[in-house]
């Protein structure tokens, strides 16, 4: 309620309350199917979560080229990162942060390599870009979390508050000066999902410093604010402060 209150200001407690009663039936939805989506045959799981526009990034594997698919905790997360290996043409890299739960950790890797998928931990992100060019490779990237490292931050104004973001994107994307495409998620019903491609940039390196990881948060934003049930508001996504 706090985060909801603070990205909010003009809406009424009731209105908070609303979505926030909208939220935890979505998260609950969420939390099964995260579940289920490991023992679905990927035909059904294909009907389910539609990738709308794929040529958009099947063109830059057309031309040779890696991309970064930038998205966030918002809509189904988990099942983009099971189907999309079978929905684009590039190589699928999910790069995330391990769990301290080796148990855990190892269930996830191993669940999800069922549809190809293939996690990388973050602290190589640049190695998978530098050595593996036997095949186009799209790095997916949810960049909303809570940086671990506040010195490295990005500082922008997100859901009306001053928030530290995380400048992995934007780094790696002008290092490497790959076309970054957001992962637009919509939910149609329960269990349903439909995704929508949009190019942020084709060429990060000709933008100003920290214009790409606000074009990012801005477009996240856009959707969180069209349906604010969707995100994940029960992590501690404002916990540093400037």
């Amino acid at each position: 309620m706090m985060n909801l209150k603070n990205s909010f200001p003009d809406k009424s407690n009731s209105e908070l309350q609303k979505i926030a009663r909208k939220f935890y039936t979505h998260l609950t939805d969420l939390i099964f199917e995260s579940i289920k989506g490991y023992s679905v045959p990927l035909d059904k799981l294909q009907k389910r979560y539609q990738l709308i526009n794929p040529e958009l990034i099947n063109n830059f594997y057309e031309q040779g080229k890696d991309t970064i698919t930038a998205s966030g905790h918002y809509g189904n997360w988990e099942w983009g990162t099971q189907v999309l290996p079978s929905l684009i043409k590039h190589k699928s890299k999910i790069l995330y942060q391990p769990l301290s739960n080796k148990l855990i950790d190892n269930y996830l890797r191993k669940n999800r390599a069922k549809h190809n998928s293939e996690l990388v931990n973050i602290k190589f992100t640049r190695r998978i870009f530098s050595f593996e060019k036997h095949k186009p490779l799209t790095a997916v990237m949810l960049g909303d979390q809570s940086p671990p490292n506040k010195k490295k931050a990005v500082w922008l104004n997100f859901l009306n508050q001053d928030t530290a973001c995380i400048h992995g994107i934007e780094f790696y994307a002008k290092f490497f000066d790959l076309p970054v495409i957001f992962f637009d998620i919509k939910k149609v019903k329960r269990g349903h999902y439909k995704v929508y491609l949009e190019l942020l940039s084709e060429k990060p390196k000709d933008l100003p410093k920290e214009e790409l990881t606000k074009l990012y948060m801005k477009r996240l934003e856009k959707s969180i604010i069209e349906k604010p049930e969707y995100y994940l508001w029960s992590h501690k996504r404002w916990k540093h402060k400037r």
